[in-house]
């Protein structure tokens, strides 16, 4: 954001929204199931050795019934040639599925020095302002034994309790190994924790890694291990091979997980078109055997310097060794025509047809799964009337069916029509106003109304809008319509 002051360096604003169904599950995503999660950051610069960063959090549960929390912070860094300081505040709250708040705020102070050259300390103060008690503090020190080894050791005293990490870094050549163990009692007990590792690179594009962790809490041991690796080969001119493996185990005593895989790819372009294809294949061992095998191509051709065909197949299966059946299953096959034109731009256009099948795990207590399958046709423009006046445009029809075990299909016919005006009133900023209508052949359904949005283009290929859809339903063709869609909504926008 600070090029719109002429001052890029200065001013940087982020942010991002992240949402996962419940069911959705992959190696670093097991808690965060049936969960929204959504923030803004802000970061200034003030001077040159000044910083200040905000930032604000959300975690909403998609099922309101579990509740949700909040998280502010701001921070502010100030830099000298041998110390450091740091300042920070931090409120946060949150509320389970009852309705109860819990809400605290906390205050941190920490100091950076260069004691010597080849020894570094921080002492950290953190203060409870509001809410419970968390106070603690905390010195963390870094002596650099021989360029090649540091040591490091860090402790913490609190209200809560009590912890203590110390460690070694050692760099070998290009690569580094790392050894750390951690000590910490709190109110839920004693725990320990070793954690070995190391990676290196391999060739000029690629690394091996590997990591052994051994936790006691209690009676309880757990042994986690990761060893994986992965490479690209620049095979020929526009021609790459990537491969990638990883094996992780977690061994608890009474329980067993392994997971194993295996993801190939390969990538070629040359003038005038270009060409991705890449397979991953998951292997899980645990309370129960699965195996997941994953499939995404896609190929681009230009056929001349407007028009450009476009294909993707996709194609996901996942299977119960044990009884042989297939959990889950995802077919889909896309090909479409785009025209960009590279004398003009007043007018850009795509159309595509799909066909997807999607069949999704069965709900728990439910024995046979759902299949659906659908075809898709949509044709959009984009088509710049005058200097200050442009007419975006989409056609789409979708034919869906819908199987549930031994029910006889459904098939539903859909047709979805969209226009819009965009208007420039004023320097960079746009107003549109948009007629949708979404008619459904089977129920008889006739849905139509407007949709209204401010744009404003920050930088020539960045533009932000606000705007409010009075219509109740979305303007993907994909989509399976729950028409939740009414009201306010953000829009960000990037061209290239």
């Amino acid at each position: 954001a600070g090029e719109w002051i002429g001052a890029p360096s200065r001013v940087r604003l982020g942010g991002y929204l992240k949402r996962l169904e419940s069911g959705f599950l992959s190696s670093g995503t097991f808690l965060d199931q049936g969960s929204q999660k959504s923030g803004v950051h802000l970061t200034l610069r003030p001077t040159e050795r000044d910083r200040v960063v905000s930032r604000y959090d959300r975690d909403d549960k998609i099922d309101p019934a579990t509740g949700g929390s909040h998280l502010a912070t701001v921070q502010w860094t100030h830099e000298r040639e041998r110390w450091g300081l740091d300042a920070e505040y931090q409120a946060k709250s949150s509320q389970d599925g009852l309705g109860n708040d819990d809400r605290s705020s906390y205050g941190a102070l920490r100091l950076r020095t260069d004691l010597t050259k080849t020894l570094a300390a921080s002492l950290e103060q953190q203060q409870t302002i509001t809410g419970r008690d968390n106070d603690q503090t905390t010195l963390d020190l870094r002596y650099q034994v021989l360029p090649a080894l540091a040591l490091q050791g860090r402790g913490t005293r609190g209200t809560l309790g009590q912890a203590a990490q110390a460690g070694a870094v050692l760099e070998w050549g290009e690569g580094r190994i790392y050894l750390t163990e951690r000590l910490a009692e709190d109110r839920a007990g004693r725990s320990t924790a070793t954690i070995l590792g190391a990676e290196r690179p391999l060739g000029q594009s690629g690394k091996v890694y590997s990591e052994y962790q051994w936790e006691q809490t209690g009676a309880r041991n757990r042994t986690i291990s990761l060893v994986g690796a992965q490479r690209s080969w620049d095979v020929i001119p526009g021609l790459r091979f990537l491969l990638s493996a990883e094996h992780g185990r977690i061994d608890s005593g009474s329980a067993m997980t392994r997971r194993d895989t295996l993801a190939p790819g390969f990538s070629y372009a040359r003038a005038g078109w270009n060409a991705m294809t890449r397979g991953e294949m998951r292997r899980e061992h645990g309370a129960s055997e699965r195996v997941q095998y994953l499939s995404v191509n896609r190929l681009e051709l230009k056929l001349n310097q407007d028009f450009t065909a476009l294909g993707t197949y996709r194609y996901s299966v996942t299977r119960d060794r044990a009884s042989a059946r297939i959990e889950a299953k995802l077919e889909e096959r896309s090909i479409g025509l785009a025209y960009r034109p590279v004398a003009h731009d007043r007018l850009n256009a795509l159309a595509r047809y799909t066909r997807l099948s999607d069949q999704r795990p069965a709900p728990a207590g439910v024995t046979e799964a759902a299949a659906t399958s659908a075809d898709v046709a949509s044709v959009e423009w984009s088509l710049q009337l005058t200097r200050s006046l442009e007419w975006v445009g989409k056609e789409a029809a979708k034919v869906a069916t819908e199987q549930s075990g031994s029910r006889p299909a459904v098939k539903t016919h859909t047709m979805l029509s969209i226009h819009r005006l965009n208007v420039r009133v004023w320097k960079a900023l746009d107003l549109g106003g948009e007629y949708r209508l979404l008619r459904q052949r089977e129920a008889r359904d006739h849905r139509e109304g407007w949709l209204t949005e401010l744009t404003w283009e920050a930088v020539h290929h960045l533009r932000f809008g606000v705007g409010f859809n009075f219509t109740d339903f979305s303007d993907n063709e994909f989509s399976n319509n729950d028409y939740s869609s009414f009201g306010w909504f953000v829009r960000l926008q990037g061209r290239y």
